[in-house]
């Protein structure tokens, strides 16, 4: 399954959410061509803000719209409450290529990610213009993921974008997620000069 199939399915996933009062953004993988770094990826996430009493009707009403679109839900996988937030899993079919592309929204409150949707930015990727998480951002929640491919990608783009960065906001984000040490991580391995 290529990057095109998960561009597919977010195109499907952002036209089911052009309706909704919860604003939202991508990040993950698909984010990341916004910013100059391209690798494959086999899903695509947004992030949602609602708050925790919303998220019942917030999942209800979600799920209606993309199941609209015709992504399938599975509920078994779906409402996994990690810290701040809540994913719910949907797939895409793409039936002409024989696939399904897995589609997470991913419900969240906060401070932080309140401050990721109020910095989004709009971008085009490939044909396809959707809300796009600030780099600053998306290397705070690469670092709060913690994956490998996840410390990868956010040494990459530290590494390109670098000098555009607002270095002040990225190190307070830093101090208050308690993330210093993923960040000496990514920022020690000598891909890229230090941050101004």
């Amino acid at each position: 399954m290529s990057s095109q199939a998960a561009l597919s399915a977010l195109e499907a996933a952002l036209h089911a959410l052009a309706a909704s009062r919860w604003p939202s953004c991508l990040i993950g993988g698909l984010a990341l061509p916004a910013w100059g770094h391209v690798r494959a990826t086999l899903d695509a996430d947004l992030l949602l803000l609602a708050g925790v009493a919303e998220w019942k009707e917030a999942a209800r009403d979600l799920t209606a719209a993309l199941r609209e679109q015709g992504f399938a839900h599975l509920e078994r996988a779906d409402r996994r409450r990690l810290e701040d937030k809540l994913v719910l899993h949907f797939y895409y079919p793409l039936r002409e290529q024989g696939v399904s592309v897995r589609v997470d929204l991913i419900l969240a409150e906060g401070e932080f990610h309140a401050a990721v949707l109020a910095r989004r930015r709009l971008h085009r990727i490939n044909s396809l213009e959707a809300w796009v998480a600030s780099c600053e951002d998306l290397i705070l929640l690469k670092l709060r993921a913690g994956r490998p491919i996840d410390l990868a990608d956010a040494r990459a783009l530290w590494r390109i974008q670098g000098a555009n960065l607002d270095t002040a906001y990225l190190q307070a984000w830093i101090g208050k997620l308690k993330l210093s040490g993923p960040w000496a991580e990514v920022t020690s391995s000598g891909y890229a000069a230090p941050l101004p």
